[in-house]
């Protein structure tokens, strides 16, 4: 009997339902709660040892639009044509600047107290930091093109009280006067800092790498359905994207160019999305969805060597512009089937994706948008500002969560639905077993009728079988020595008609050959008796050979080879095969002189058997070759009757050991 899982389907959806929506409102949680009691804290100016001070436009910055002359390495102050950022930001001068400029900022006496300062740059591809003149931190002119705006700097400050002036000589790669994120505070403080901005993309990073692992191990589980590959490869980029996109990663000993393949999960992940989408769609499996996700890997390598080789900001121009395209295809290509698929087949799965497909749409579109709202300064934050600032900045990373989240729980109702499709399939197969063993407890009844019949058919086969055997044997044992006491009659009754006396002897030679006889029947039936060991093949044939020369007159020649361990019937054929041809070659050849090769190699014995006699003439097989041909067929051997050259009557049987 069958035995099927009887837990209830639903029972299983429903569970893996709550589970799932559970993780997705504990993120919500967590990312809640890291925005504002971890990330807030770090963007105040609590002006105290364990601060992290960010210098951003709301300092009373200086700016001089245009270079300054250097002294010995030092820029000369005095020189420039100092004014306030802010004012100079308003101007139209300051709203097209597109080249180098000074900015200059009293350092506050805190900051100057500080024990072991340091000044982190972030955001900055072309930037001097001097303090009180003298140079601290900076990029080499042929470093500046190649800056990845994500990685930054940092350099040890002064650790003697008196730094009064920071200086920055920056040149923008936009119009405006534009620069990056500067602050300064203590080492620890730094670190700290970097840790908690980066702790909601290792929590990114935590969640999707849990249901990339899961994914995989489904796949390996059970490699049929190629679509959990596609969600592993798509979770996986999205977690690489995260890390790689962490400030934290770059206190690791990793080559620079790694930072630049920050931009390439993302074309990994959604060519992975694509591939996800191939295998999701069953038997329909649109092939532009796969020829998309064949475009990606390419792009993903070409991506990968133009990071390495191009500077930033031209690699920037090509993967946004390359990039974009295919996104806005790959959306709509998809957005379209499974809206279609959904309209004609409204099921959970597609339902699923289509709120992952609305819900990562809705937060790339808050992230793009944040580009155009303009930075409030820290200072002047509200509890609303600094919600919209956490929304916006890790909007991107919230909405691929939620859209891996989404198809995980498509994957999840798929699991489900196949569930409950094998329960169908095993209450369909029992009922098929239940009916097929009735059918089959008939057929046992018909089968046991006719393997009775059967049995006494082949009772009767092997009672005719063994008569036959028995009816070879007594025709080869005593088939040889009847020729030659027939021989032996004939020779004595010409003599007597002579009066010659060796008449008298034939005759008792032939009585002789008649005892012999009864003494081979009895011999041959012994032989049956025999097991493998205790008959040599050897000794026997030379017996053999004795009493045939001395009953028929004949001479007989051997040459018996290194032999296998044979069988027991394998030495019978053997024994008979030569008893046979030479009963044969002296009864019906008239021959007086044989001889006999019995040789194994090759995987095969080999046994050739010839005499003087009269030729083969190709005439049908008697009573014993038939017999000697069946005997030679039992163990799997050939049987061969021949006249080649030289030799005018030729046997030769081959058989494997």
């Amino acid at each position: 009997m069958v035995q099927i899982n009887t837990k209830p389907v639903g029972t299983i959806v429903k569970a893996r339902f709550l589970v799932f929506l559970a993780f997705i409102l504990i993120s919500t949680l967590i990312f809640g709660i890291v925005g504002f009691t971890i990330l807030q804290p770090s963007r105040t100016d609590t002006m105290n040892e364990a601060s992290v001070i960010n210098l951003d436009e709301s300092q009373p910055w200086q700016v001089h639009l245009g270079d300054l002359p250097m002294e010995a390495g030092k820029p000369v102050v005095t020189a420039g044509h100092w004014q306030p950022l802010r004012a100079a930001q308003n101007t139209e001068e300051g709203r097209s600047r597109h080249a180098v400029f000074w900015l200059k900022l009293e350092i506050p006496a805190f900051l100057a107290q500080l024990r072991d300062p340091v000044i982190w740059v972030q955001k900055q591809s072309s930037f001097e930091v001097y303090i009180d003149r003298e140079h601290y931190l900076g990029l080499k002119p042929e470093e500046q093109s190649y800056r990845h705006p994500r990685m930054w700097s940092m350099a040890q400050l002064p650790n003697n009280g008196q730094m009064k002036e920071l200086l920055i000589r920056t040149e923008p790669r936009l119009e405006g006067l534009r620069f990056g994120q500067y602050e300064i505070g203590n080492g620890k403080s730094i670190l700290l800092t970097m840790v908690k901005r980066d702790l909601f993309n290792f929590i990114y990073v935590f969640f999707l790498g849990l249901l990339a692992v899961a994914a995989f191990l489904y796949y390996l589980r059970s490699r049929k359905d190629h679509a959990f590959l596609g969600f592993g490869l798509l979770t996986a980029s999205a977690a690489a994207a995260h890390l790689l996109r962490s400030d934290s990663i770059q206190y690791l000993p990793i080559p620079d160019f790694v930072i630049y393949w920050g931009d390439i999960p993302g074309v990994i992940g959604t060519g992975s999305f694509m591939l996800f989408l191939y295998h999701f769609a069953g038997q329909e499996r649109p092939r532009i969805f796969l020829v998309q996700a064949g475009v990606y890997g390419m792009l993903t390598l070409l991506l990968t060597v133009l990071a390495y080789t191009l500077p930033y900001y031209t690699f920037l121009d090509v993967h946004r512009y390359l990039i974009l395209s295919m996104f806005v295809i790959s959306f709509i290509t998809s957005a379209r089937y499974m809206v279609r698929r959904y309209r004609d087949n409204p099921d959970r799965e597609t339902g699923w994706i289509l709120g992952g497909l609305f819900c990562v749409t809705l937060f790339m579109f808050l992230h793009v948008s944040n580009m155009l709202v303009p930075g409030v300064a820290a200072n002047e934050m509200t509890f609303a500002s600094t919600l919209q600032m956490y929304l916006m900045d890790n909007a991107a990373g919230f909405g691929v969560l939620l859209f891996a989240l989404s198809i995980g729980m498509a994957m999840v109702t798929r699991i489900a639905r196949i569930r409950d499709e094998h329960e169908q399939l095993n209450l369909h197969l029992e009922q098929m077993v239940e009916r097929r063993t009735d059918q089959l407890e008939k057929a046992n009844r018909l089968l046991e009728h006719s393997i009775q019949e059967r049995s006494e058919a082949m009772a009767e086969l092997f009672v005719l079988e063994e008569r036959n055997r028995i009816a070879g044997d007594i025709h080869d044992v005593v088939g040889h020595t009847l020729t030659a006491t027939v021989l032996q009659i004939d020779a004595a009754s010409r003599l007597i008609r002579k009066q010659d006396e060796r008449g008298l002897e034939k005759l008792d030679l032939s009585a002789d050959l008649i005892r012999k006889s009864l003494q081979d029947i009895r011999e041959s039936v012994h032989m049956m008796k025999l097991s493998n060991q205790s008959y040599d093949l050897a000794d026997a044939m030379r017996v053999l050979e004795c009493r045939t020369e001395q009953a028929a007159g004949v001479m007989i020649e051997r040459e018996i080879g290194e032999l296998p361990e044979l069988s027991l019937i394998q030495k019978k054929v053997l024994y008979h095969a030569l008893q046979e041809g030479l009963t044969n070659g002296i009864r019906h050849g008239a021959a007086g002189y044989f001889h006999y090769e019995l040789q194994a190699g090759e995987g095969e014995v080999r046994f050739t058997l010839w005499n003087d006699g009269r030729p083969y003439a190709r005439e049908a097989y008697g009573f014993g070759l038939t017999n000697m041909l069946e005997r030679v067929r039992q163990i799997g051997g050939t049987l061969e009757v021949m006249s080649p050259e030289g030799r005018p009557y030729q046997i030769i049987i081959r058989f494997p050991y």
